[in-house]
């Protein structure tokens, strides 16, 4: 009927799989809900599956963000030297959306890697605790010490709400006051964990 998915006037395709503007009687939450992530990675992984079972090639295009260089190697690393900063500036809109753009899924991945345990022990319950709750905790207070994300968005990673963010960064925090060796499993989980 159509050449690509999402040409179907009649579909919700371009909703849930590239984040088009939704009707208000549309509720997207459930279908999301399978997917891990933020809406931005959670469209992605919802966009790919779709193209999996569709056998619809992927366009180079679809996840392109924030500019191209084209050329040769040293052209580029040339390019990068003179106009890209070594970090990102949190205070330059631009750059903000470059940061905020890094998916938190994948430093929670490192974060589980690091910790031997599995990203999806992090929301496996709300009501955690011992080694599961502290790990949890320790990779809630990674992000959140980004300062790119609001809690409501921590939350939406976590599957909790944004007051028990709150919650648990802070009595987080406080116990890396007091635990040396939970602050040193920190400190060393921090430095090798860039966002």
């Amino acid at each position: 009927m159509v050449e690509r998915l999402a040409d179907y006037r009649w579909s919700s395709y371009p909703i849930y799989g590239y984040g088009k503007n939704s009707p208000d009687w549309l509720k997207t939450d459930l279908i999301f809900s399978f997917f891990s992530g933020d809406r931005k990675n959670q469209i992605q992984r919802y966009r790919k599956k779709v193209q999996t079972y569709s056998r619809e090639e992927t366009y180079l295009w679809e996840d392109f963000r924030h500019g191209l260089f084209f050329g040769t190697r040293e052209f580029v690393d040339k390019m990068k030297r003179a106009y890209l900063p070594d970090a990102p500036n949190k205070e330059q809109p631009q750059q903000r959306d470059i940061l905020r753009s890094a998916d938190p899924w994948m430093m929670i991945e490192k974060a589980a890697a690091l910790l031997n345990c599995v990203p999806d022990e992090f929301i496996a319950s709300k009501r955690m605790c011992g080694a599961a709750k502290t790990n949890r905790d320790l990779v809630m207070v990674l992000i959140w010490e980004t300062g790119l994300y609001t809690n409501e968005a921590i939350g939406n990673l976590f599957r909790v709400t944004y007051s028990s963010v709150s919650r648990n960064v802070s009595s987080f925090r406080q116990r890396l006051r007091k635990d040396k060796a939970l602050k040193e499993l920190y400190e060393n989980i921090k430095s090798q964990i860039k966002m």
